[in-house]
């Protein structure tokens, strides 16, 4: 649009000089001139034209890129295979891509919050360069993006995160009829969403009978207050459980679509999970995005970091925030402030400061972890520096799906319980898979080197070709090259021999598992006994507990207004998802924490809309 105003201004000049031109006197003509030579445009010397195919390595692993260069010019960049982040590495990319066309250079800005992407296919475009023929100086001068960068904005909602329950409020407020600004420290919206399950907890009669599954917001409310040990406020989870249809039903309208059957997703305790068909939460951050991209009301600011929140005379009226070229951006919120930045698992220093080491003895400054790396719990440290009072800061909750290395969810084929047995390194089961995440947690942390291996058979991985992992990705192709550390065998000897386990112990333990799908009696206390394990191909990978929740936060009360130490409501502030405590108790069920952040962001910009 830049590009059309300024192309439509120089024609706007060229048209007023030439008539300028003809009301002056006649002039005495010149003698005729041979035209002049059109100058070619610059071209690089020593770089042959073509598409270069290169590979590399990203932060999810193997990447290929291709690079087509013409004249001595980047002209294209193609995104090959790779197993970066959905909606935040692979956003990465595309961006990166663009900046490096815009500028001609590899030296570009790294988008925020995917830095190791971003550093990877600049690494990978200069060795297609070089492969060219390109120096090392060429290509290589600074490029900086164009940005609107302001000292002072303004609008009725000013949202801190642009999470998944960021996201929700957002498109709430902006239904509602509400301006709203959203401050997003990373170059992408997500969040924990992005790397989450993306399963959403809710009864749904019509579903659920369908499939013999009996359920209500009351057994719902019953089974998170049980889940949680009873920590939880009643009251709150009275608000997640009774309003969870209300949001599934907002998401569809919104055009979001989930899997025609529930599951039980792991740690969730009952059927009542609802997949959505995108990988990971990315259909949801997706289906927000495009309502806020038709909605002028709202704006995200990218790349922006809410620092400290304005107080007058008690209430809080703004953000002081951080623009992406580091000076200082002063927010105004006319009706509220809602805080949704999520946990506070990638901070180590709160982590250590309100760890329960009774509970998990093994949780240090270098626990793996599931999260986001921003995701350190700077609203919860923003909103006590104004007297905001916390709770059950203590909790927090490791899930057993982690990357060995990395802790991230990435990999998995399918999460639900039903279809998958664990074994240890002596090819043993060791609890059962349908538990408390917690319990299973802390029986892999038992274990030898603290790791498991979740199988998977031919009754439920029957066409790697066409099935796809969490991600996205066909699992044949992880499968072809081990990707994140997969094995495969014919038979359960052939799979023991690939992931060094005795093999007559892992026959024994399968053979062990079938017969208590057939007598629905298992040792371990299993319930979910419907899928035996009897056909090749079997497949395995590995996995280990990493820090995946941190249930305590900010307390609220039941408008989602932030209440201080003395239990009152601080003017003006709202909060809503993971930042917040009193909702999840000692242990979150699997598939809680999305409907967490669309209940409640819902209701934070409902409350904050109304003034309440």
């Amino acid at each position: 649009m830049k590009i059309t105003k300024l192309i439509s201004l120089l024609l706007a000049l060229l048209m007023i000089t030439s008539l300028a031109a003809c009301t002056q006197p006649a002039a005495e003509t010149p003698p005729e001139e041979p035209p002049a030579e059109e100058t070619p445009p610059a071209v690089e010397e020593g770089i042959k034209s073509g598409t270069y195919e290169v590979e590399g390595v990203g932060f999810g692993g193997k990447m290929s890129v291709k690079v087509t260069i013409k004249d001595g010019k980047i002209d294209d960049i193609e995104i090959g295979k790779n197993y970066e982040t959905n909606g935040a590495g692979r956003v990465a990319l595309e961006y990166v891509s663009q900046r490096i066309i815009e500028g001609q250079t590899t030296n570009v800005e790294a988008v925020s919050g995917a830095t190791i992407s971003s550093s990877s296919l600049m690494a990978l475009v200069r060795k297609a360069l070089e492969e060219a023929g390109a120096t090392k100086d060429q290509f290589s001068e600074e490029y900086k993006i164009a940005r609107d960068i302001k000292t002072e904005r303004e609008a009725e909602i000013v949202i801190i995160g642009a999470g998944g329950t960021g996201l929700a409020a957002a498109v709430t407020a902006g239904q509602e009829g509400a301006s709203v600004i959203v401050l997003e420290t990373n170059g992408f919206a997500g969040g924990n969403l992005l790397v989450s399950g993306g399963v959403y907890n809710s009864p749904e009669p019509e579903m659920q009978a369908k499939q013999g599954i009996e359920d209500s917001p009351e057994l719902f409310v019953q089974q998170t207050l049980a889940g949680g040990d009873n920590i939880a406020n009643p009251e709150l989870v009275r608000i997640l459980a009774y309003n969870a249809l209300d949001g599934l039903n907002w998401l569809k309208e919104l055009g979001n679509e989930f899997e025609d059957q529930v599951i039980q997703a792991p740690g969730a305790l009952h059927p009542r999970s609802h997949n959505t068909t995108a990988p990971l939460g990315s259909g949801i951050i997706k289906t927000y995005l495009e309502h806020i991209d038709k909605m002028d009301n709202v704006e995200i600011l990218y790349e922006t970091k809410g620092e400290s929140l304005i107080q007058e005379d008690g209430r809080v009226v703004g953000v002081i925030a951080k623009n992406p070229d580091g000076s200082k951006l002063t927010v105004k919120a006319n009706k509220g402030v809602i805080i949704a930045t999520g946990g506070f698992s990638k901070n180590a220093q709160l982590v250590m400061e309100y760890r329960n080491a009774e509970k998990w003895p093994l949780l240090d400054e270098n626990s793996v972890s599931t999260n986001m790396d921003s995701i350190r719990g700077e609203g919860i440290i923003m909103a006590r520096e104004i007297g905001a009072d916390v709770v059950d800061m203590d909790q927090m909750q490791f899930l057993y799906l982690g990357q060995p290395k990395t802790g991230l969810l990435s990999g998995v084929f399918n999460v639900s319980a039903e279809v998958t047995v664990f074994v240890n390194k002596e090819g043993k089961r060791f609890v059962a898979e349908d538990a408390r995440r917690d319990v299973i947690s802390s029986a892999v942390f038992a274990q030898e080197d603290g790791m498991m291996y979740m199988l998977h058979s031919a009754e439920s991985l029957s066409d790697p070709a066409n099935q796809l992992n969490i991600d996205g990705i066909p699992m044949k192709e992880l499968l072809d090259i081990g990707a994140y550390g997969w094995k495969q065998g014919d038979t359960l000897e052939e799979l023991a021999k690939e992931i060094g386990v005795p093999a007559e112990n892992l026959v024994q333990t399968i053979a062990e598992y079938n017969e208590a799908v057939d007598t629905k009696n298992d040792p371990f206390g299993r319930t979910l006994l419907n899928v035996k394990m009897e056909k090749g191909p079997f497949y395995a990978i590995p996995r280990v507990p990493a820090l995946h929740h941190t249930m305590g936060g900010l307390r609220i009360d039941t408008l989602a207004r932030v209440l201080d130490t003395k239990g009152e409501p601080i003017p003006g502030l709202y909060a809503g998802g993971e930042v917040t405590g009193g909702i999840h108790g000692g242990n979150r069920l699997g598939g809680n924490a999305v409907t967490d952040t669309v209940v409640f962001g819902r209701l934070a910009a409902q409350s904050a809309v109304a003034g309440k």
